[in-house]
């Protein structure tokens, strides 16, 4: 007969510890970012199915892909790549994901020819950077060109 420690010694080697759970709450925190992006862009994705009266096969035969691919994006765990976004993205006719602009302050200036202006404006006109030009042309006797030119200060 076993003693009482070899017992336990036997039922420690079977009983399995899960530590499962731990392991998957620290890799949902240290992807808490790109999951949640994921998980609102399944919630688009499943909207806009909902108004087009799509099924996620009908998603799926769109995009070329298997009907579990598109399950398994809906469900919102999926590290989406940057081609599959913009694939979903043309399929849906919506955009998932966009990047604003940044405000940039706009300051526009005619051009000055460098010979009628002190020589500080070559510091200043350094900042700028020309956005449009038009050329005109004046029908005189003596038909002349000038043309002008629009900037941007990119000092702002």
């Amino acid at each position: 007969m076993k003693t009482r420690e070899e017992k336990i010694e036997i039922l420690n080697k079977i009983a399995k510890k899960d530590t499962s759970w731990m392991a998957n709450q620290e890799w949902r925190m240290q992807n808490a970012d790109w999951i949640r992006l994921s998980q609102k862009i399944a919630l688009r994705i499943l909207h806009t199915l909902d108004q087009k009266g799509w099924t996620q096969k009908d998603l799926a035969d769109k995009m070329n892909v298997s009907p579990q691919q598109i399950n398994k994006i809906c469900k919102g765990n999926e590290n989406l790549t940057l081609e599959t976004i913009v694939k979903l993205e043309k399929s849906l006719g919506v955009k998932l994901i966009e990047i604003p602009q940044p405000k940039t302050k706009f300051n526009i200036v005619e051009d000055y020819s460098l010979d009628s202006v002190d020589e500080n404006i070559n510091e200043i006109l350094f900042n700028f950077i020309p956005i449009s030009q038009k050329t005109f042309t004046e029908k005189t006797n003596n038909t002349e060109t000038y043309s002008e030119t629009f900037y941007i200060n990119i000092a702002s």
